[in-house]
């Protein structure tokens, strides 16, 4: 007969004052790692044990809610046997074949394609070719993340990326861990604690109304072109956006005047 499986969120008072959130399970399960059976995945999550003010007491909430969506992502794993024969056949899998399969998808979209398909030549490019789901575990995470900050561009060695694509990229990889952590290809979400790279501001051109009035007074050799820049300048609209465009999206009322409605 089959044990039940369970996983407890349990708390342990530090000397310092301070509690330390951990995931107890039973029954004990093995860690590759060390070779031994453990009941105990401590969280390096911590409470104020005496919470003085509504900001600790807030705090309190917020990490105690983290600690509890780690927990019910683990005892579902640990009751499905995820831990098991299925995990160990998973990381032997070719992680980077998952992801260019996964770009693959996007080629519908070229942009999109392009993003997907730049963020898997400096994947290809970390590991050396090889990678497996075994392999991708936090701190594989932390250091793709670490090496498309240092790494200097394919296009150009003597460039770094930018912030925006190194925000695109990550962002790209962290969406392929989502797709293949539902498709039940890594037992635990090796995303959960690591945090993503932060989107650089960006500064946009725009014509003042005087260079736009310039521009319609221009002549233009193609002017259809003329009147596509004015009509984006006037809209907002890009030119993939504008050549979709149809009559039935262009609105109008006795009130408003005319206007645009379109999905983007």
């Amino acid at each position: 007969m089959e044990r039940t499986r369970s996983v407890k969120l349990r708390e342990k008072i530090l000397s310092d004052g301070r509690k330390s959130l951990y995931l107890d399970y039973y029954p004990a399960i093995y860690i590759p790692e060390t070779g031994k059976e453990t009941r105990r995945e401590f969280l390096k999550i911590y409470l104020y044990d005496k919470p003085a003010n509504p900001t600790q007491k807030e705090y309190n909430r917020i990490s105690k809610a983290k600690a509890e969506s780690i927990r019910s992502e683990r005892e579902l794993q640990f009751i499905n046997q995820n831990f098991d024969f299925a995990d160990r056949l998973n990381a032997k899998k070719d992680f980077l074949a998952y992801f260019k399969a996964m770009a693959a998808k996007r080629n519908k979209s070229k942009g999109n394609y392009d993003n997907w398909y730049g963020t898997y030549k400096y994947l290809d490019l970390y590991t050396m070719g090889k990678c497996t789901f075994g392999q991708v575990d936090e701190k594989f995470c932390e250091g793709f993340k670490m090496f498309l900050d240092k790494v200097k561009s394919i296009k150009s060695e003597q460039a770094s990326l930018s912030t925006n694509t190194k925000y695109s990229y990550y962002n790209k990889f962290r969406a392929c861990i989502k797709e293949a952590f539902e498709d039940r290809l890594f037992a635990v979400n090796p995303l959960l604690r690591v945090k993503g790279v932060p989107q650089g501001e960006t500064h946009r051109e725009f014509l003042t109304l005087e260079e736009l009035k310039a521009v319609y007074l221009t002549e233009c050799e193609h002017p259809v072109l003329k009147r596509a820049a004015i009509f984006s300048a006037l809209t907002g609209l890009r030119w993939s956006d504008m050549i979709k465009l149809t009559w039935k999206e262009v609105q109008h009322s006795k009130i408003d005047g005319y206007w645009i409605l379109c999905k983007l």
